[in-house]
């Protein structure tokens, strides 16, 4: 879980939005702060007075530093920049009551802050976009204005873990179950195809074949370790049926006696096998022949 939050948290800066540069812009009967981003704003901007303190909280907004500045007007006396998390904190000192009002840019990459007295009408220009709305916090709200807003990004990127997660889970079954298959198998008893393909070798129909072990020699032919009637034999079952040994449990005991044994003579059933197919196709040409 950790590991989780710690993966969120990294998304925060891709998901916000970057203060690139402000500029302030004093009038005698307004003062314009003029921010410009580094991709459209999307976020929400948040409003509290403290004593002679505005302070506009910016959510999904960061920025590198931390900017303290002078403002030689009547309006405003000072303006603050504090990033905190994933917001940023802009604050608005005057020692008169002020308005404040918030405009985007058409394409939504720069925001406009206009600063006016409270006592006279805020002069706000017209804007091609709709102003930005500035609330303030409800009661209902948590008193710390500067804790993280979730959104609906956050939901999404945890779905897409959520996804993630589910398909490494499958990919890692999927991968398990290839290597059950691979290698050496020791199935409790053989299916019933395998019993029909080594009926040539069965005497007694109704007795129990168990198949101990098989390894594939080639496409068509395998190698297997029979258990019959107490006893075990070594035959090759595919294209070429034939039984190689008759033993009892003494001579394979377990699966590196047989994986010894089938590395041991691996070229020589190869080449065997080989031969019988060479044979097999002299006889089918003598006999077109005649």
């Amino acid at each position: 879980m950790k590991i989780l939050l710690t993966f969120l948290i990294s998304f925060l800066p891709i998901l916000a939005s970057n203060l690139l540069t402000y500029n302030i812009y004093e009038r005698t009967d307004r003062v314009d702060i003029m921010l410009s981003f580094d991709a459209p704003y999307e976020g929400n901007i948040f409003q509290k007075r403290e004593k002679n303190t505005t302070s506009l909280i910016l959510n999904s907004l960061s920025f590198d530093q931390t900017v303290s500045k002078a403002v030689n007007s009547k309006i405003l006396q000072e303006f603050d920049i504090e990033p905190k998390q994933n917001s940023l904190i802009l604050n608005l000192k005057s020692q008169d009551p002020i308005v404040v009002n918030a405009s985007k840019t058409t394409d939504g990459f720069g925001l406009r802050i206009r600063v006016s007295p409270k006592n006279t009408p805020a002069q706000v220009a017209t804007m091609p976009q709709a102003s930005v709305k500035v609330e303030t916090p409800s009661t209902s709200a948590p008193k710390n204005s500067n804790d993280p807003v979730v959104d609906s990004r956050y939901f999404i990127i945890l779905g897409v873990l959520v996804l993630l997660l589910l398909f490494l889970f499958v990919f890692k079954k999927i991968m398990l179950g290839k290597q059950n298959f691979s290698g050496f198998t020791a199935p409790a008893q053989a299916p019933a195809n395998k019993t029909k393909s080594i009926s040539w070798l069965l005497k007694n129909q109704n007795s129990d074949v168990n198949v101990i072990y098989e390894k594939h020699l080639d496409k068509a032919n395998k190698l297997m370790l029979l258990s019959y009637e107490n006893r075990r034999y070594l035959v090759i079952v595919g294209n070429s049926n034939v039984m190689l040994d008759s033993f009892g449990e003494d001579k394979i005991q377990n699966e590196e006696d047989f994986q010894a044994f089938f590395e041991d003579n691996k070229k020589k059933l190869g080449s065997f096998l080989e031969e019988r197919k060479n044979s097999l196709s002299d006889y089918k040409d003598k006999m077109s022949m005649n």
